[in-house]
């Protein structure tokens, strides 16, 4: 009964985080700024009338005449695979200004990327890629990134790595890997998001020095620190000096949930990555901060309230502001040259 229920809900994941329509371009005049939206694992563009990236396109079109590009790549691939998607999707809007997503060629073009979506983006902007687009690009903005991994993927990498004796969802791990398999969901990116792929990936992937940097990181809400679907993930993270009494606790586990959730924490964080990993700051890599750190979880940053489904956005924390912050700063970045009008071939 348990296999075929998570047989169900991982086939209904996998057929519901595809994006069924295409988005249809309606010429901008003069746009004053190009930016690319890049979601975070197990992310999407758009479902139904759902965007991930939660009325933030449609602001910063209005608010700041922006092309928006809210671009689409393997929900569960690794960090090159989600990344080359991403720098080639971004080479075929730069160079087809006439199609969606409409750039201006002679516009700056800005990536602001959430989770995952960060990650991709440094890869194709950094100097240890010898195909990187850095010279296209003006700044990143990383939203929640874990740019040393998250606690999490450790946790969960741990049980698909067929070598944990512990069987998942009443699954063997080699069973539950399968399925996953047979939905077109890999691991690859839960492990690319580990605490020791993301120390391998930081000495190779140092910053372009061509491209400015900005991180934003979310310490949680100010009182009941996230969403329920957030609130153990939270509570795993704050407490991780002492986690692995947390799943041993049996009845006392839920007061140290609720400890957790209230803000009795040893490691800030927004539900899904910690303050020290969203923090863009390590010798070699670092970034500026905009603002203050967000009293926010990870998907009040996109515009999403999971106690609210569905789409309910947050309603103590005005996200669209945190956007305007962002505009304001990356406006101010110099502007690389702007190259002429090319084919897509001449800019790979």
């Amino acid at each position: 009964m348990i296999k075929n229920c998570a047989s169900l809900i991982l086939i209904f994941y996998s057929i519901f985080t595809s994006s069924f329509t295409l988005a249809e371009c309606v010429k901008p005049m003069n746009t004053d700024i190009n930016i690319v939206l890049a979601h975070g694992i197990f992310g999407f563009d758009k479902i139904g009338p759902i965007n991930y990236f939660n009325g933030i396109e449609e602001h910063l079109k209005n608010r700041h005449n922006a092309s928006v590009f809210v671009v689409k790549v393997s929900k569960s691939g690794g960090i090159i695979e989600r990344g080359e998607k991403l720098k080639q999707d971004i080479l075929n809007a730069i160079s087809n200004p006439d199609a969606y997503p409409c750039f201006n060629p002679q516009a700056s073009t800005h990536i602001i990327a959430h989770s995952m979506g960060g990650l991709d983006s440094r890869y194709i902007l950094s100097s240890g890629n010898s195909n990187n687009i850095g010279h296209l690009i003006t700044s990143l903005t990383t939203i929640g990134t874990p740019h040393k991994g998250t606690p999490l993927a450790d946790f969960f990498y741990q049980k698909l790595d067929m070598e944990s004796p512990l069987p998942l969802l009443g699954f063997t791990e080699e069973e539950f890997v399968n399925i996953l398999t047979l939905v077109g969901i890999k691991k690859d990116g839960i492990h690319d998001l580990t605490t020791d792929a993301m120390a391998v990936f930081n000495k190779k992937y140092t910053k372009n020095d061509s491209v400015r940097y900005f991180w934003i990181a979310g310490i949680g809400r100010k009182f009941f620190k996230t969403s329920i679907f957030l609130l153990v993930p939270y509570t795993y993270i704050a407490l991780k000096p002492f986690a692995h009494y947390v799943l041993k606790l049996g009845p006392y586990a839920p007061q140290l949930t609720m400890l957790g959730s209230i803000g009795f924490n040893v490691e800030g964080n927004d539900g899904a990555v910690p303050l020290s990993s969203a923090k863009y700051e390590e010798s070699g890599w670092s970034a500026e901060p905009i603002g203050e750190n967000r009293y926010a979880d990870h998907f009040d940053l996109i515009g999403h309230d999971f106690n609210q489904l569905p789409g309910g956005k947050p309603k103590k924390f005005d996200y669209l502001a945190m956007y305007d912050e962002i505009i304001a700063m990356i406006k101010q970045s110099k502007t690389p040259a702007q190259l002429p009008h090319q084919s897509n071939s001449q800019l790979k």
